[in-house]
């Protein structure tokens, strides 16, 4: 799992300069998805976690722009609110992916169970 983590954000470093839009689509999709991952690992849960993961995400963003910037000085921007909304389905859709692979592993371990 960390080797893909590495992998997914490898492109990101490699650019000198990042776009605020980019930082808050980040920021979206770590956040989804490790919420995400977290949910379900605690709870086997896999709709609870998908959803848990995107409202979390998209918390983020709404509290990060509309009572942190407000409060404490930085620039209230509607768009990078929906940037990281964006980032947050984007985690959502990466972690239904994974739970695809997870349902396929445990599907193929109780096919092989029946012969042993």
């Amino acid at each position: 799992m960390i080797k893909l983590l590495i992998i997914l954000l490898f492109p990101f470093t490699l650019s000198a300069q990042m776009t605020d839009d980019t930082k808050h689509r980040i920021a979206g999709n770590l956040i989804s998805y490790g919420t995400s991952e977290i949910v379900f690992q605690v709870t086997k849960k896999q709709g609870l976690a998908v959803v848990t993961g995107f409202v979390t995400g998209v918390t983020a963003g709404l509290v990060k722009e509309y009572i942190y910037d407000k409060n404490y000085g930085g620039t209230v921007d509607k768009w990078d609110a929906v940037s990281t909304g964006f980032g947050s389905a984007l985690g959502t859709i990466i972690f239904v992916v994974r739970l695809d692979f997870y349902n396929i592993n445990q599907r193929n371990k109780n096919k092989f169970k029946t012969f042993e």
